[in-house]
């Protein structure tokens, strides 16, 4: 089971915690994908981002720490969502005020990491409204 603080490290974009708690292998080696009660990958909570309203870099950083582990982008939670969808609708509101390179920059490299159509319908329909 992933320890809370993990999913909240994650969250936050805390990449020196990230990093410390996979490297540390002294009880066997740490699963990537573990979940949380909810059913989150550390993935997951960091394409939430810090409370659902933002992304920041520290995301895109352990984003790419737990890509580069072998973190799957193909896990789904109890609800059918992705790493990626979660990305796409964490920040629908906050994207347009502050932000909005980082939230793009956090999608896009996320995005890039494997074929979901969803990913790019919603940032064209973004762009479209900008």
């Amino acid at each position: 089971m992933l320890p809370e603080r993990i999913g909240e490290a994650a969250k936050s974009g805390d990449i020196e915690t990230i990093r410390a708690y996979f490297e540390d292998d002294s009880d066997g080696e740490r699963d990537v994908d573990d979940v949380c009660d909810l059913r989150w990958t550390p993935l997951m909570w960091c394409a939430w981002g810090d409370n659902g309203d933002r992304l920041t870099l520290g995301n895109v950083e352990v984003a790419h720490y737990l890509l580069s582990r072998g973190a799957s982008i193909d896990i789904k939670d109890g609800s059918g969502h992705t790493a990626l969808l979660i990305a796409c609708y964490s920040t629908p509101t906050t994207r347009r005020t502050r932000g909005a390179q980082k939230w793009t920059a956090a999608v896009a490299f996320l995005a890039r990491q494997g074929d979901n159509g969803v990913v790019w319908n919603v940032l064209s329909f973004w762009r479209a409204t900008e």
